[in-house]
């Protein structure tokens, strides 16, 4: 049997900045989660829904382990 766990990364939308800024901190919480015994499922970009292009609103990233 296993658990799952699920973190969101928001991602920031500067002037500046490229959507795949928040890459960083996705690549963080998968290394962090390992060190605790969970395993990277997937990673699912999740879209804003309102906007007239594909535009990110945030990253879900789904994790289990073994119970």
């Amino acid at each position: 049997m296993f658990e799952y766990k699920f973190e969101k990364v928001i991602i920031s939308n500067g002037l500046k900045e490229r959507q795949d800024n928040n890459m960083e901190q996705v690549e963080k919480a998968i290394v962090d989660h390992a060190k605790d015994g969970w395993r990277l499922v997937q990673v699912l970009v999740v879209p804003k829904e309102k906007a007239g292009l594909f535009m990110i609103n945030y990253y879900k990233i789904i994790f289990e382990r073994e119970i």
